[in-house]
């Protein structure tokens, strides 16, 4: 997560830390997916069990995914309309096939485009 974060921490709008994070995320799952299975599978058995720090990672993100959206409400780039934790949620969810270790094996033949897709659905979606 300290990639992903450094990766947020580095941009400067709230539009730019959102394509920054999600690129991040999902470069790192690739990598890890790739580079060294055994980790990878680790991963997807925790996500599919719900262990603790599968849960805490899905947390962090979540968090990071409210920081970003409440500098971008702060700032006017993203509406102000839907309620926070709604907007967090939503977001995350349409995040899941390329944050989550289940998901991504499945989808890593969509791998940039839908990605980079999602993330444009995701920012038009916030535009006020």
């Amino acid at each position: 997560m300290t990639e992903a974060r450094k990766a947020v921490d580095a941009g400067g709008s709230a539009t730019d830390r959102f394509r920054r994070m999600f690129r991040s995320i999902t470069t790192l799952g690739v990598a890890l997916f790739f580079e060294d299975r055994k980790i990878y599978e680790i991963a997807a058995l925790a996500a599919s069990e719900r262990w603790g720090s599968a849960q805490a990672y899905s947390r962090s993100l979540q968090d990071m995914i409210q920081e970003i959206v409440r500098q971008g409400r702060e700032n006017g780039e993203f509406e102000r309309k839907t309620p926070l934790d709604e907007t967090v949620r939503s977001i995350y969810y349409a995040m899941t096939p390329f944050i989550d270790p289940l998901h991504l094996e499945r989808n890593l033949d969509l791998l940039p485009d839908a990605q980079n897709e999602v993330t444009g659905l995701i920012l038009r979606s916030l535009a006020p």
